[in-house]
């Protein structure tokens, strides 16, 4: 039933022929560590319902169209004063790349640490996933964290 729900939140039913079907990573697709982790918006957040997730310094992984996908990601691009710390609306992208697709995700920061908080170590955002290959485009609505 979740998986449904999940399907009806991507709006993956409405997909035409050769666009993107993203899928939920399964249990052992997933790392536990510092890095990015990204689910549908509006869907509580959870390990059963995670659609993208790299750990730094590592591959991003995303189920596509039932197959297990890795992603080279790049440097993210920050959208913001140079030199000053993150903020609630600031944009940051971040592009990723694998052999059959390529990806985006293009959000804002929803939550950051304070500058004073030492014991805070991650920024929440939500914004839009992009799949792409030669055969079509699928945008999804997301919400994600980056941090430990």
């Amino acid at each position: 039933m979740k998986h449904l729900l999940l399907a009806l939140a991507l709006g993956s039913c409405s997909i035409a022929y050769g666009q993107p079907r993203l899928e939920p990573l399964q249990e052992k697709d997933i790392n536990y560590g510092c890095g990015c982790s990204f689910h549908a918006l509006n869907v509580v957040p959870d390990v059963k319902n995670m659609l993208l997730m790299w750990e730094i310094m590592s591959q991003a992984k995303m189920r596509i169209n039932g197959q297990l996908e890795t992603f080279e990601v790049s440097e993210p691009k920050s959208f913001r004063k140079a030199e000053s710390i993150e903020r609630v609306c600031d944009r940051t992208v971040y592009k990723l790349k694998s052999s059959k697709w390529s990806a985006t995700v293009d959000c804002r920061a929803t939550a950051v640490c304070a500058q004073d908080d030492e014991s805070c170590e991650s920024t929440s955002y939500v914004g839009t996933l992009f799949i792409a290959s030669a055969k079509g485009r699928k945008a999804f609505k997301v919400q994600g964290t980056c941090g430990c």
